[in-house]
């Protein structure tokens, strides 16, 4: 597809928007992990990264916590583009809160306070 610009909508670094930068090098998405207490390394491949979140996630669910915020941030850069809203940490949140949810919803009832005390804690 032929674009003006590939160029990431969510900084204005003037970088082209490839997966790992908007996913995790971005300064949004960087800011957006940083509001759940987590830092992204940028020298490391993605599965280091991914043992990184995880070890800073000490949770069973730590994977659909990574899932859920690349989806915020992915809706974040959609809201952006297609209804020119501004994007912010507060709105990535939201979006990550009301997915959470929809998780807490679909678990075993066993799994259910304790997922919902941990969004509670970072949401």
């Amino acid at each position: 597809m032929h674009l003006p610009s590939y160029c990431c909508v969510l900084c204005h670094l003037n970088v082209e928007e490839y997966l790992t930068h908007l996913f995790l090098h971005c300064p949004f998405s960087i800011a957006c992990w940083w509001s759940f207490h987590v830092t992204v390394p940028n020298s490391m491949n993605i599965f280091q990264i991914k043992e990184s979140i995880q070890s800073q996630l000490p949770a069973p669910f730590f994977m659909d916590v990574i899932i859920i915020m690349c989806w915020a941030i992915w809706s974040s850069r959609n809201d952006k583009i297609f209804k020119d809203f501004d994007n912010s940490i507060r709105c990535c949140k939201e979006i990550f809160k009301k997915e959470f949810v929809q998780v807490i919803l679909k678990v075993k009832i066993d799994m259910k306070p304790m997922l919902t005390t941990w969004l509670q804690a970072y949401v």
